[in-house]
């Protein structure tokens, strides 16, 4: 999934954000608190800066 989400990374007509924070998920799951906190960090720069909504961010 990992790299997946560098694919489709900000890209909103991919879907980005449902596809990291299933990554984001996943992460969790298997203990990956570093990949987890990249992919946080890149879901809340999407949010706030690709598609002007920090209120999601």
């Amino acid at each position: 999934m990992d790299s997946l989400v560098s694919i489709v990374k900000y890209k909103t007509d991919l879907q980005y954000d449902t596809i990291v924070n299933q990554t984001i998920n996943l992460a969790l799951k298997l203990d990956s608190l570093e990949l987890a906190g990249n992919h946080i960090a890149d879901l809340i720069y999407y949010k706030n800066n690709i598609i002007s909504n920090p209120s999601e961010g």
